[in-house]
């Protein structure tokens, strides 16, 4: 009897062997395509990565432009209660920045630079100087700064998946018109009221030579900041007309 069940066991043993190798081989088929990298799939990682990143900005920049007209309109605005998102926002910027060094995304490097630059150099004016940071040129230049980046960054990040939405571009590309004129405005509104603190308390040298703080950004704000502003807008406005220009154009032609 025992020889018996043996035998009749005995034909199913390649079978069993068979199945324990194949579940072996789609293991290790299934390991294989989760630690091993596949370059055909860089485009949607990235695309993923990217519609996250710019999820998280217009997020945080929400938050910073509910929160300051709240505080604003309720009389009880105050600078340090909300610029540290404003400056956690600015400085995630940079990260824009470096995407277009590795190839990621595409853009305009000294543009992006100038910007970037220029609003964390008028966020730490502001925060550095008591007889501005808690008016309301402070304030409004906060909530510009904050409703800039939800007009742009949901583009980015459903363009970075491949899905082009015409309201999104068209907000991308003309929420600056009225934007950037009140942004430049209040950048230099903030800056003439901020020179007669930097004038009093900040001096030093500089080569042997006295530098005060608020000279140097007097100097700034009557030499250098127009060309500036001047180079922003018309990069905005080049880039307004490349974009939608070409879209006006492809839908008369599908007219045509």
């Amino acid at each position: 009897m025992y020889f018996a069940l043996l035998g009749d066991m005995a034909p199913n043993r390649p079978n069993a062997k068979n199945r324990l190798n194949s579940n072996r081989s789609g293991l290790h088929k299934s390991l294989t395509r989760i630690f091993t990298f596949d370059y055909q799939d860089m485009p949607r990682l990235s695309g993923v990565y990217l519609f996250t990143y710019c999820a998280l900005q217009t997020l945080i920049h929400l938050v910073l432009v509910v929160r300051t007209t709240q505080l604003f309109l309720a009389g009880e605005y105050e600078w340090l209660a909300v610029s540290n998102i404003a400056f956690l926002g600015t400085l995630l910027q940079i990260i824009d920045v470096v995407h277009c060094l590795i190839g990621l995304t595409k853009g305009n490097i000294p543009a992006s630079l100038v910007q970037i630059w220029g609003r964390l150099t008028m966020l730490w004016i502001i925060h550095n100087c008591p007889d501005t940071r808690d008016t309301t040129p402070a304030a409004l230049i906060l909530i510009v700064y904050a409703l800039v980046e939800p007009c742009r960054y949901p583009y980015y990040g459903f363009n970075a998946l491949g899905v082009e939405i015409y309201p999104l571009m068209w907000l991308r590309y003309s929420a600056f018109l009225p934007l950037y004129p009140a942004g430049l405005s209040l950048e230099a509104i903030n800056m003439t009221l901020a020179i007669p603190y930097y004038y009093r308390t900040y001096q030093t040298t500089l080569f042997g030579i006295p530098v005060n703080a608020g000279v140097v950004m007097g100097g700034f704000l009557i030499l250098v900041f127009p060309f500036i502003a001047r180079f922003l807008l018309f990069h905005m406005l080049k880039q307004r007309k490349s974009k939608l220009g070409c879209v006006q154009h492809s839908k008369k032609s599908k007219k045509n």
